[in-house]
C-alpha cells in the first residue's frame, strides 16, 4: 500500500508541475494578445511555435540521455549530459549565425537583429532546460523537476507581462525578457540536475572529448530525423498559416491549438513521464510480464485522466473559451477550431504509450521514417488549405495527423518481437474505449 501511495504522490507532483506551466500559458496568452495586438501577437505565436519545435528537435539528446539515465550509473550519465550540452551549444551557435544572416538579407520579415538573437538565445536556454528536466525525471526526482518547472515558467511569464504592460509593449521587449529568464530557468534546473548526478569524490569538471560529443550526435541521428519531423509537423503549421493566409489568422488558430494541448500537456504528458522510465527499465531488463502490466496500467491511467475532461471541454467549449478570452470577438472562431482539433489531440495523447514501447525496443529507424512520411503529407495538405484561406481544413488535417500517427506507431509496436505482447494488450484496451466514446459523441452531436 505504501508503494501505491508513493506512486500516487509522484504522479500528483508531476501533474502539479505540468498543470502550473500550462495554466501559466492559458492565463498569460490572452494578456500578450491584448498588449501586443493581433499582428505582433501573430509573430509571437510563430516564435513560440519555433521554440516548441526546437525544444523537440534537440538532436535526440533528451531522449538518449533520459533513456541512459533511467538505467545507468550517475557518473556515466553526467558525462553524457556534458557531451549533450556541448553538442547543443555548438548547434545553436551555428543557428545564431545563420539566423542573423537570414535577417540581414530580409528572409525573416519584421523581426530585427536584436529580436532574432534574443529568439535564438531563448531557444538554446529552453532546449538545455528540457535536457536537464529529462534527466531529473529519469532519475525519478519528480519533486525537484516539477518545482523548477513551476518557478521558472511562472517568473518568466509574470515578468514578461509586467514589461509589456508597464515598460514597452514591443516584440523585442517580450523576446529579450523571455530569453533572460529562460537562461535563469536553465541554470536553476542544471544546478539540481548536477546535484542529483554528482556525488562526493566524483569528478565533475572533466570536459567531454570531441569524439564523445560526435559519438553521441551520431547515436542520435535517427532520433534527430524523428524529432525534427515530429517537431516540424506540430509547430510549422503556425508559420504556414501566417505566410500563406495572414498573421491575423494565426491568433485564433494558435489559441485553439493551445486549448487542445490541455489533454496532452496537463494530463497525458506527466503520466508518460511517470510510466516511461519504468517501461524502459523493464524492457531492457527482459521483464516482459512486468512491462506488459506496467503498459496496461499506463493506458488505463491516460484514458481515465484525459477523456472525461476532454468531453467536458468539447461539449461546453464556447462558454469556456469566452470566459478564458474575456468575450474577445475571436472566441467563436477559436471554439469552432477546437471542435475539430480536440478529438484528434485526445487520440494523439494515447500515442505516448506506443512511443515509450518503441523507444524501449530501439525502433528509432521506423519512428524516423514514419514520422517523415506523415510530416511531409500533413504539411503539404496544410499548406494547400492555408493557401486557400481555409483554416478549418488545416484543423481537419491536424486532427487526422494525430489519429494516424498514434495508430501507425501502435501497430508497429504490436508486431515487434520485443514489446509486441505489451503493445497488443494496451491497443485492445484503447480501441474498445475509443469506439464507445466515438459512438457516444456521434449520438450527442445528433441530439444537440
Amino acid at each position: 500500500m505504501t508503494g501505491h501511495k508513493k506512486a500516487a504522490g509522484n504522479m500528483l507532483v508531476l501533474f502539479l508541475g505540468k498543470s502550473a506551466g500550462l495554466f501559466v500559458g492559458l492565463l498569460f496568452l490572452p494578456m500578450y494578445h491584448r498588449y501586443l495586438g493581433s499582428e505582433q501577437f501573430g509573430i509571437v505565436a510563430v516564435v513560440l511555435s519555433l521554440q516548441a519545435l526546437l525544444t523537440m528537435m534537440d538532436l535526440g539528446m533528451s531522449t538518449i540521455v533520459g533513456r541512459e539515465a533511467s538505467t545507468s550509473a550517475t557518473e556515466s550519465t553526467y558525462r553524457l549530459v556534458l557531451s549533450a550540452e556541448t553538442g547543443l551549444t555548438g548547434f545553436y551557435v551555428c543557428l545564431a549565425v545563420a539566423s542573423l544572416v537570414a535577417q540581414e538579407v530580409g528572409l525573416l520579415g519584421n523581426i530585427d537583429a536584436k529580436g532574432v538573437f534574443a529568439s535564438v538565445i531563448l531557444f538554446w536556454a529552453l532546449v538545455l532546460q528540457n535536457l536537464y528536466f529529462s534527466v531529473l525525471l529519469a532519475k525519478r526526482s519528480y519533486a525537484i523537476a516539477s518545482s523548477t518547472q513551476i518557478v521558472g515558467s511562472l517568473i518568466r511569464a509574470c515578468v514578461s507581462a509586467y514589461v509589456l504592460a508597464f515598460v514597452s509593449a514591443t516584440l523585442d521587449s517580450f523576446l529579450c525578457t523571455q530569453a533572460f529568464f529562460a537562461i535563469m530557468h536553465a541554470m536553476l534546473t542544471r544546478y539540481y540536475c548536477k546535484k542529483v548526478l554528482v556525488h562526493p569524490g566524483m569528478s565533475d569538471h572533466t570536459k567531454p572529448a570531441p569524439s564523445e560529443v560526435a559519438s553521441l550526435i551520431r547515436h542520435g541521428l535517427d532520433l534527430v530525423v524523428f524529432s525534427a519531423a515530429g517537431a516540424a509537423v506540430t509547430q510549422l503549421d503556425k508559420p504556414i498559416v501566417s505566410a500563406l493566409a495572414s498573421a491575423n489568422d494565426v491568433a485564433p488558430y494558435f489559441l485553439a491549438m493551445t486549448v487542445c494541448m490541455v489533454p496532452i500537456s496537463l494530463l497525458a504528458s506527466p503520466i508518460s513521464q511517470f510510466f516511461q522510465p519504468r517501461v524502459l527499465a523493464e524492457v531492457i531488463d527482459n521483464k516482459h510480464f512486468e512491462a506488459a502490466t506496467t503498459t496496461r496500467h499506463f493506458v488505463y491511467v491516460i484514458l481515465t485522466a484525459t477523456i472525461a475532461p476532454a468531453i467536458v471541454l468539447w461539449i461546453w467549449r464556447l462558454p469556456l473559451i469566452e470566459l478564458w478570452l474575456r468575450h474577445d470577438p475571436i472566441a467563436a472562431t477559436v471554439a469552432d477550431y477546437v471542435a475539430i482539433l480536440l478529438p484528434g489531440y485526445v487520440i494523439g495523447s494515447l500515442g505516448f504509450v506506443p512511443y515509450a514501447l518503441l523507444v524501449a525496443a530501439r525502433e528509432y529507424r521506423f519512428q524516423a521514417l514514419s514520422s517523415v512520411a506523415l510530416t511531409v503529407l500533413t504539411l503539404c495538405v496544410a499548406a494547400l488549405a492555408a493557401s486557400k484561406g481555409n483554416i478549418k481544413a488545416v484543423c481537419w488535417t491536424y486532427a487526422a495527423y494525430h489519429s494516424l500517427s498514434t495508430t501507425v506507431s501502435w501497430i508497429r509496436a504490436a508486431i515487434s518481437s520485443t514489446v509486441g505482447p505489451a503493445a497488443k494488450v494496451s491497443l485492445k484496451i484503447a480501441a474498445k474505449v475509443l469506439v464507445v466514446i466515438a459512438i457516444g459523441g456521434y449520438v450527442i452531436n445528433q441530439l444537440t
